[in-house]
């Protein structure tokens, strides 16, 4: 019984985890990782493609 509630407990943090990461956009996600990159223009130029 502990198995299963910690299963499902883990489960639906990591369901959280996945859809908060989600909701901002890359440009946003780049600067929270990598904080004193700049983004280079090949990957900026496709996330606008793809988006």
């Amino acid at each position: 019984m502990k198995f299963q509630l910690l299963y499902s407990l883990t489960i639906c943090v990591l369901a959280f985890v996945a859809s908060s990461d989600a909701a901002i956009s890359p440009e946003v996600y780049w600067k929270i990782k990598l904080p004193n990159t700049h983004m280079p223009k090949v990957i900026r130029d496709f996330l606008s493609q793809a988006g």
